[in-house]
């Protein structure tokens, strides 16, 4: 039988309730809240002379004493209402009526999403709190750009909203990272992996990522696509994998050192590589060095890179007078056989 609780006030008895044996804090205040109509951020509760946090079973029937805090007047809510729609960490210096007004929290975590860390617990397990949190929207002056962001409010989620699915996924769009703070089943369910790597794909490495989730090669895809040395990290077999690789080294021509050895010598990747970076001629077979094509992608994209080249293309005269040429670290292309120094972001 679920054991019965008598909430007590100044006078006496206000109210008796029973409730399941694994009910929290939240569940009680609102079952005070429905009994009595006190709204649940204005219940202080009293187990005897301490302060009434949490429980983590009732085994027995008990009492709890409700003080009812002071609600906020009309000019104190006013107030705080421009301070957190300016800065929603004004709410680290609010009284604990503020932190604790459900609708206040709200504008709080709308504009700071780490906000909810100052918000009184029972908000924690608020889902509708929490998913404003995670896609709180912050103005930046800068280009005007809107950007959504902090899915890491996740870390102040109760254990319950860490374990639903949909906010754990709107928390990892925001913020891959986020990933590490979901419940472990959530973390081990490929579509929140996938989620999160899409948006950062450096999630793979986290000690918090599932392992086997790093042989799915869409995952790996994913990861690896993003920035190449993801690679590093993806099993040993997908390595192996030419798509992979492949993508790998067009996104970060560095992955070309944790690809499978057997990939040094595929012409098509080596010259994503050398594009990438010239020197990672360092990185192909020795019939790709001999390879004049290769090589000059390579020397294109850094002078030295013609060092690591067979010893018939180091003295090639055209490779010798691009290798040579001032500020040999910086990529060129030919036009009309005249050296065009590249900028970031133009190609060769």
């Amino acid at each position: 039988m679920s054991p019965e609780i008598r909430v007590l006030g100044l006078a006496g008895e206000l109210c008796s309730l029973r409730l399941p044996a694994e009910s929290k804090l939240p569940e009680l205040k609102a079952a005070i809240q429905k009994a009595l109509g006190i709204p649940s951020h204005q219940q202080r509760l009293l187990r005897g002379s301490e302060e009434f946090n949490e429980w983590d079973g009732l085994g027995e029937d008990f009492e709890v004493s409700l003080l009812r805090q002071a609600a906020l007047t009309d000019s104190e809510r006013s107030y705080w209402a421009e301070q957190l729609q300016k800065d929603g960490m004004e709410l680290l210096y609010a009284p604990e009526e503020v932190q604790a007004d459900r609708e206040l929290v709200m504008l709080a975590v709308q504009q700071a999403g780490e906000a909810l860390a100052i918000a009184a617990d029972d908000l924690h397990h608020d889902r509708p709190v929490v998913l404003h949190a995670d896609v709180y929207k912050e103005n930046l002056v800068r280009r005007n750009v809107e950007v959504k962001q902090n899915g890491l409010s996740l870390t102040y989620a109760s254990a319950a909203l860490k374990n639903d699915k949909d906010l754990v996924l709107t928390a990892v769009r925001q913020n891959g990272l986020a990933l590490r703070h979901a419940d472990g089943r959530l973390r081990r369910d490929p579509q929140v992996a996938m989620a999160a790597v899409q948006q950062n794909g450096y999630v793979i490495s986290d000690s918090s990522f599932d392992a086997s989730l790093r042989d799915d090669p869409d995952i790996a895809l994913a990861a690896v696509s993003y920035d190449g040395c993801a690679l590093k990290h993806v099993s040993a077999q997908l390595r192996k994998d030419r798509q992979i690789v492949l993508a790998a080294v067009r996104s970060n021509g560095n992955a070309i050192m944790w690809a499978d050895p057997v990939f040094r010598s595929d012409r098509e990747v080596m010259l994503q590589a050398v594009r990438y970076h010239g020197t990672l001629l360092r990185c192909a077979s020795e019939d790709l060095r001999h390879d004049r094509e290769v090589v000059y992608q390579a020397v294109l994209g850094h002078g030295y890179a013609l060092s690591y080249a067979s010893t018939p293309l180091r003295a090639d005269p055209l490779l010798l007078r691009l290798s040579s040429r001032p500020h040999c670290h910086i990529p060129i292309r030919l036009e009309d056989e005249k050296i065009v120094y590249i900028e970031d972001g133009d190609d060769r």
